[in-house]
């Protein structure tokens, strides 16, 4: 193939934006920037069969500058080198490899659907022991309960102990798993429309943001400059103090009934969903109703890991035939499989109308 053939496919593939993703708990994380250096690049053109002569070749790369990016890689475990051969070691999932795999998971997807509807009285009933949960009607809090707690972030240390039962990747002595995930262009929904939590402390208050549209304006993303404009201007030179000091008030005003917060700060809450006119909006959890939401995962609980267990031979059939098999373990293919099997669980759930999306898109709720 003449180089200018294969300088216009290399620019073809990296046309498309691709997210990175990770699962991993407490200290256990990259030590690298993959946006750096290129690096994503050459972990996506790896996964197309681009040879590395051609990736060096397409950047105008010296021979050092190429090796250091690869001994970056390879020290991160990011990439392996097997028979002479360099070949990712993430998932690394195009717009039309996540479609293959949403058509492959499609059926169970529907049986997933099916045990949340036979259980979703007791589920419902569950979800009322929880003072936090009373002063919401069950559609404001579907997409949290059904998808977040029963099917995502709570529900996945189940699925990982008793069907995978492995650690995650073990990668430069760090356990997580990691994947480059192409997504539309010139849309909020996040790659692969995957839903996701995420759930971060600002000194003692936890603020937690469900959804697949969290790279717009929200407590987590929102800089500086756009909370004084939304708050006013505060003399906190981190941002993070800023945001732990708005959760304190929020706080102060949800426990002590003659607390008022400034007219700013209301207006400002109320720009970002978590306040509607004078009322809290989102559910405040302590500690101990955050470590029951497992009562609630849990009623499905066996039902669901048996699903998996029935399904365990066509899972690994559609591993075995995938380009994935000489690239990642079955434990990481099907922890992002698993990703799009409740991602279209949920999507199949608010078509039914079982699942009702806020109308900031994500939903969001404190943990104190």
């Amino acid at each position: 193939m003449s180089n200018f053939n294969q300088t216009n496919i290399i620019k073809e593939i990296l046309q498309f934006e691709y997210e990175s993703k990770m699962i991993s708990k407490g200290n256990n994380f990259p030590k690298l920037n993959i946006n750096e250096y290129n690096l994503k690049d050459i972990c996506i053109l790896l996964h197309n069969k681009i040879k590395v002569s051609e990736i060096s070749r397409y950047f105008g790369w010296s021979q050092k500058e190429l090796s250091d990016r690869l001994e970056l890689l390879l020290k991160e475990e990011l990439i392996i080198n097997k028979q002479n051969e360099y070949i990712p070691y993430l998932m690394v999932i195009s717009l039309e490899e996540g479609k293959k795999l949403n058509e492959q998971l499609d059926k169970i997807a529907y049986n997933v659907v099916k045990l949340i509807e036979d259980k979703f009285d007791e589920i419902k009933k569950e979800t009322y022991k929880f003072e936090c949960f009373k002063q919401f009607k069950f559609n404001e809090i579907s997409l949290f309960i059904l998808s977040n707690v029963v099917l995502d972030s709570i529900q996945i240390d189940n699925v990982e102990k008793l069907f995978l039962k492995s650690e995650r990747t073990r990668r430069n002595g760090m356990n997580y798993y990691y994947s480059l995930q192409e997504k539309y262009n010139h849309t909020e929904k996040e790659s692969l429309g995957i839903y996701g939590n995420m759930f971060r402390y600002y000194g003692d208050i936890a603020f937690g943001l469900y959804g697949n549209e969290r790279n717009g304006i929200n407590f987590h993303t929102i800089d500086n400059l756009c909370l004084e404009t939304y708050f006013g201007s505060f003399n906190f030179k981190n941002v993070n103090d800023f945001k732990g000091y708005l959760l304190k008030e929020l706080l102060k005003y949800f426990k002590e009934k003659d607390y008022e917060l400034t007219k700013n700060l209301i207006s400002g809450f109320n720009r970002l969903g978590i306040m509607k006119g004078n009322k809290i909006n989102i559910p405040v959890l302590n500690k101990d109703d955050f470590y029951k939401l497992n009562d609630i995962a849990n009623i499905i609980k066996d039902d669901y890991i048996d699903v998996f267990e029935k399904n365990y031979k066509s899972i690994h059939y559609s591993y075995n035939n995938s380009v994935y098999s000489n690239e990642i373990s079955f434990e990481e293919y099907f922890i992002w499989w698993y990703h799009l099997l409740y991602s279209r669980a949920t999507d199949l759930l608010i078509g039914g109308h079982i699942i009702d999306i806020p109308n900031t898109g994500n939903f969001s709720y404190i943990v104190s």
